[in-house]
């Protein structure tokens, strides 16, 4: 249940509906607030703000109107921007970006300022009264009104900036570096119990598994794409129940409905309520998110860069900065310890196995399709050596080393096979060679 309110909430609050929709139900309550408090109060204004808020029925009649019909004109604007942007977005970058630009909460919250004041005016404007005695013009309702619009106003030229901007390749390949790292920080930290001490199941295993002869096997409730765990939830079930789970998958991993996805190794036979809250600490979607997946804005980045490469659009400076950025990400990676696939409770017993991740799988969902799609573009092949010599200062692990050693060799083998210019493979073999020494020379 946790996971899928993880999921849900994640769901609501990128859609672009959600904030112009809460936005627009505030400013309808505010107007029926400030509306109660002026008929609570019978306000005498003076000075300039007499001159400023309307005190006739007619005037106030007219400000109302006016700001409604114009705010709902420049509402379907920006919609209409906003729309365009998507598009523009949607051929450059490739439509799984979009969702970024979706994310944009400018966007958002001027698109609600807009609907949400054609709301306050139309509210306002049915309580505009001179009928016989009966003369009512909410001052404080129109004043506000006039807050309204001054911020209206400049959140339009703001935002005409913003979107010029944001369609930028520079600017939208920098704001998904900046939530592919924002990813990784919040991903790791979170920790499924405690990391088991290097070693200490991996020999052991089998013989601690047997004090759990009953084994079970749990399939997916739907399919799609694992998008979060309970993690806590699923630590509990196990404690409480002394079980130990094997997870098959890990969040971003498609499942189809009725594969295996846990195996649970108990003492005694499963009920069918504590399956069935295992299994829903899993949260499926159609799509893939960055909520616990650390690969999503990799596999974005690596996209820009693909399509920047085809034959169509022939961009390798795109390229180039998108290996920049994931190698910033890459060497925070390689500072540091990737938590265990044995998983304990407060106790030291084995609850969770989960699917190992390692530096090395990352380094091929950065690089292997660029590599792959750049080949023949010497610039772009010149630079992942250089990126590979920038990545091997910041770790001396040898299995972190070795993996780096593996991708400066196959972006070696590239650079050979498809160089037509001899001094462009000199370039890049000094490269590689400048790589072997820096590593010789660590160790």
């Amino acid at each position: 249940m946790k996971a899928k309110l993880i999921y849900l909430w994640g769901m609501i609050s990128s859609n672009f509906w959600f904030i112009p929709l809460l936005l627009s139900f505030v400013l309808a309550l505010t107007s029926v607030g400030l509306v109660a408090l002026d008929v609570k109060s019978d306000l005498e204004l003076s000075g300039v703000w007499g001159l400023i808020v309307p005190e006739s029925h007619e005037a106030a009649r007219a400000v109302l109107s006016t700001v409604a019909t114009s705010t709902l004109g420049v509402a379907g604007t920006v919609f209409s921007i906003t729309l365009v942007v998507l598009t523009l977005a949607a051929n450059q970058f490739g439509s799984r970006l979009v969702q970024n630009f979706m994310d944009d909460k400018l966007n958002q919250f001027v698109l609600g300022l807009y609907a949400g004041t054609f709301l306050y005016c139309i509210i306002a404007l049915q309580t505009v009264r001179s009928e016989g005695e009966i003369n009512f013009v909410p001052k404080i309702t129109t004043g506000f009104l006039l807050f309204l619009v001054i911020v209206g106003v400049a959140l339009l030229v703001y935002f005409i900036h913003h979107v010029s901007v944001s369609i930028q390749a520079d600017h939208v390949i920098a704001n998904t570096s900046k939530r592919l790292g924002n990813s990784l920080e919040s991903i790791y930290p979170e920790k499924l119990g405690n990391d088991a001490m290097k070693g200490k199941w991996e020999n052991n295993l089998e013989s601690y598994l047997e004090n759990h002869p009953v084994h079970s096997n749990l399939n997916c409730h739907s399919t799609g794409y694992l998008q979060a765990i309970a993690f806590q939830q699923l630590l509990s079930i196990c404690t409480d129940n002394d079980l130990v789970v094997d997870l098959l998958l890990s969040p971003g991993d498609f499942a189809v409905k009725r594969q295996l996805c846990i195996k649970v190794y108990s003492q005694g036979e499963l009920s069918v309520k504590s399956k069935q809250k295992l299994v829903g600490t899993l949260a499926f979607g159609p799509v893939r998110t960055a909520t616990q997946d650390a690969e999503f804005a990799i596999h974005q980045l690596v996209e820009i860069a693909s399509r920047a490469l085809s034959s169509g659009i022939n961009d390798p400076y795109t390229a180039i900065t998108c290996l920049d950025n994931l190698t910033a990400s890459l060497c925070k990676l390689a500072t540091i310890d990737f938590p265990s696939s044995f998983r304990e409770d407060q106790s030291g017993k084995l609850r969770v196995l989960t699917k190992p991740e390692s530096f090395e799988g990352f380094l091929d969902a950065s690089y292997n399709q660029i590599r792959q799609f750049g080949k023949e573009v010497p610039s772009v092949i010149i630079r992942l050596m250089d990126n590979l010599h920038t990545l091997s200062g910041f770790t001396q692990e040898n299995a972190k080393i070795a993996a780096i050693r593996k991708h400066a060799d196959m972006t070696l083998r590239a650079g050979r096979e498809f160089f037509s210019e001899k001094k462009d493979v000199e370039d890049l073999e000094e490269r590689y060679y400048n790589l072997q020494n820096h590593e010789n020379n660590e160790q």
